[in-house]
């Protein structure tokens, strides 16, 4: 798991993560993680510029690059198949 490093965290922010982390009884790495992790979650939530922005082709190829072999199923192929299938919606209806 990469590592991150924020430099220059106002003393009374990092006060305010320290009481925090005390308070909820988790170690200020577990706070700061859940703080990222709710904050990122809002974000993309809430912000409609987020929600309406497209993705180039060479970025979401960049993704699914770095995402490939990442992941670890047991099922074998057949069964793989069958369940994208099986969870797919059958779309809105169209008139033409």
């Amino acid at each position: 798991m990469p590592d991150l490093t924020i430099r220059g965290i106002p003393p009374d922010i990092m006060d305010k993560i320290r009481i925090l982390s005390r308070t909820e009884r988790r170690s200020i790495n577990s706070q700061m993680l859940l703080i990222l992790e709710s904050g990122l979650h809002y974000h993309i939530t809430q912000n409609t510029a987020y929600n309406n922005a497209s993705v180039s082709k060479e970025t979401q190829m960049e993704i699914w690059s770095m995402l490939s072999g990442k992941w670890e199923d047991n099922k074998n192929t057949e069964d793989i198949i069958t369940d994208i299938y099986d969870k797919r919606t059958r779309g809105r209806d169209v008139e033409l």
